[in-house]
């Protein structure tokens, strides 16, 4: 749609377009124009309103002492009164350090009102700046939602979307139809009797690959949402206006998903743990092929468990950086689940360009620094006995278990530096 608009602008025609979500506005139009109450309060261009720093009118009890002030304030020194109403910038300014000024300095409200429309429905002057109202109350300090009080916010979001729901149906589904595919397998049951250690790690490889898959998609899914969902909407504003910082924003988002990785993957273990038992016990008669594994299959679970950990932060490090990088749903979303099959895929073109060129410098080098190869080749690399066998494509030159881990936590880093400095650049106004 924005292109659409774009074409028809570059092609000579005006293009009117009303929208209260901001951030559309600001990415597809040249100039402006703010209405308030049917009059015409600012028109400009967009780059003039994002340079130019607003105006607050402030009704009060006493403006003239209120003005006198703030101008010995830095930022207040063109502080005013008029028809009653004080017009001032805003420390840093943000409105809410505004208010913590006059609760500090004691001034009481009066009657909150919007301030009147300048100048009278005609087209404004281009240096005259905008001014928002605002009401103050001394009663108390404004009031700030609290890091936890955002995570349970951010979780009650996820609860309520439907798609999380349908996927975790989905995921149950799935399951069922793998395990009646491996009970179905006559050789599994002889392999339990011949040597269960195999087994086990058989299972384990199966079971771990499809929560590999199954997480990773689920998590960037629900992820590209959580985080992309308010600049899509527009709201993300009225979240900063209302005092949510926008790092304790971004950390309550990140919080939210941890928990829900963490949760599918205890209820996965837990589940499968019962299924594979309840297999065995049926195969076996007993639970005694479980019981008399050696202590390095439990201490190589555990080390599965850790990879799945460092996998799921990943997914969330991704969608972080996509949500921040394109400020849309449908990039997040597009960017995150395209990002590992394009970076799998690029290892089956590093092995072509080998062949082709007969050469295998700079391509075998090149795959040895892919996210999504050292991903596949990192429990193998810890794993003393390397057991564990790689479901995608690895390397194309052995690394080690050090350089895999290096890898993993370069990309970690660039996410978060990403989502980091996307979240704390101003150009999403409060």
């Amino acid at each position: 749609m924005r292109d659409l608009l774009r074409n028809l602008a570059a092609a000579g025609k005006t293009v009117f377009l009303s929208s209260h979500v901001l951030s559309e506005v600001q990415q597809t139009c040249r100039r402006v124009a703010i209405i308030d109450r049917g009059k015409l309060v600012r028109v400009a261009p967009v780059a003039e309103l994002l340079q130019a720093p607003g105006e607050f009118a402030v009704k009060v009890d006493a403006p003239v002492e209120l003005a006198a002030a703030l101008r010995l304030q830095p930022w207040g020194k063109d502080a005013r009164a008029e028809d009653g109403l004080v017009i001032t910038r805003a420390p840093e300014d943000r409105g809410r350090n505004l208010i913590k000024f006059l609760v500090e300095k004691g001034f009481s409200p009066g009657q909150r009102e919007r301030a009147p429309a300048r100048p009278g429905g005609h087209l404004p002057q281009p240096h005259r700046r905008s001014t928002r109202q605002m009401s103050v109350s001394t009663a108390q300090a404004p009031l700030r939602p609290s890091f936890f009080g955002a995570v349970r916010g951010e979780v009650l979001k996820v609860s309520r979307q439907l798609s999380f729901w349908l996927m975790l149906a989905g995921s149950l589904v799935l399951l069922a139809v793998i395990v009646l595919a491996m009970t179905a397998a006559g050789n599994l049951q002889s392999q339990l009797s011949s040597d269960p250690v195999g087994f086990f790690y058989g299972a384990r490889d199966v079971y771990c690959t499809v929560f590999q898959i199954g997480s990773g998609i689920f998590l960037l899914i629900i992820g590209s949402r959580l985080f992309a969902m308010e600049y899509s909407s527009g709201v993300i504003r009225v979240l900063y206006a209302r005092g949510t910082g926008r790092l304790r924003l971004l950390l309550a988002k990140m919080l939210t998903l941890a928990i829900i990785g963490v949760a599918l993957l205890a209820g996965y273990m837990l589940l499968t743990g019962t299924i594979v038992a309840l297999v065995v016990n049926a195969w076996s008669g007993g639970l005694s092929p479980i019981q008399n594994l050696p202590q390095s299959f439990w201490q190589d679970l555990g080390r599965w468990v850790l990879v799945q950990g460092i996998s799921i932060g990943i997914a969330i490090l991704m969608t972080a950086a996509a949500a921040g990088i394109g400020r849309s749903l449908a990039f997040a979303m597009a960017a995150s689940l395209a990002f590992f099959p394009v970076d799998n895929f690029s290892t089956i073109l590093l092995f072509l360009a080998t062949r082709i060129t007969h050469q295998d410098h700079p391509w075998v080098d090149v795959s040895q620094y892919l996210l999504g190869p050292n991903l596949n080749a990192v429990l193998n690399l810890i794993e003393p006995g390397h057991h564990a066998r790689a479901a995608f494509a690895t390397p194309l030159a052995a690394v080690d278990a050090n350089h895999a881990l290096a890898v993993i936590g370069a990309f970690a880093f660039g996410f978060a530096l990403v989502a980091l400095l996307r979240t704390v650049r101003p150009d999403v106004l409060e």
